[in-house]
């Protein structure tokens, strides 16, 4: 009698899930990290504000390199505004009591925060080297029309990127264990991925 390559025996996938899967009670990602995710959007906050409103209450135009920034700092503060719902489910052990909406929105901030931060620092880079590689040539393509439009076409690229997780994000009810997971559903026919698999 032949095994299937891709079957796993019963007994080894269990063990695996539980062995990734089981938390201590008093587990450091349950206390710590939460406490430590506050902290930092709470001074992400207040910091990416100050940077938007000295660019926003600035007299004169803003130069490419405050364009690029100021919408550096606007992925920032986007992401840091949904962090605390990240660790209020932390603090309760994954526990989701935010519902659908946040369930979609959470998640879809920090992968906007990420996409965007990177393109938006590409951005960055490619007018550092129009400045000191062709500082008279390229004048024109470094106008403060080109920048924002550069950066529109970045947040709408990075909005179409992540419409997956808007899509597929779902928050499911365990009554036998009086909680709520947000995960990953793509289809009915592929499994749901769940930050952790419950514990009997």
């Amino acid at each position: 009698m032949t095994q299937s390559p891709t079957s796993i025996p019963a007994n080894l996938s269990n063990e695996s899930q539980s062995n990734t899967c089981r938390y201590d009670e008093n587990d450091w990602i349950f206390t710590v990290i939460p406490v430590y995710i506050l902290i930092i959007s709470v001074l992400g906050i207040i910091l990416n504000v100050f940077v938007l409103m000295v660019f926003w209450l600035h007299k004169k135009a803003c130069t490419v390199a405050e364009i690029y920034l100021s919408n550096l700092a606007a992925a920032d503060l986007f992401l840091v505004s949904m962090l605390p719902f990240w660790a209020v489910s932390l603090s309760q052990r994954l526990n989701w009591p935010f519902g659908g909406p946040l369930c979609k929105l959470v998640p879809f901030s920090i992968s906007m925060n990420a996409y965007c931060s990177i393109y938006i620092l590409v951005l960055v880079s490619i007018d550092r080297y129009l400045t000191l590689v062709h500082p008279l040539t390229n004048e024109r393509m470094r106008s403060p029309f080109y920048a924002k439009l550069a950066c529109v076409v970045v947040w709408a690229v990075c909005f179409l990127l992540n419409v997956p997780v808007l899509i597929y994000r779902e928050v499911e009810h365990y009554p036998e264990k009086n909680v709520s997971r947000c995960f990953l559903s793509y289809s009915d026919q592929t499994d749901k991925v769940h930050p952790c698999k419950l514990q009997p």
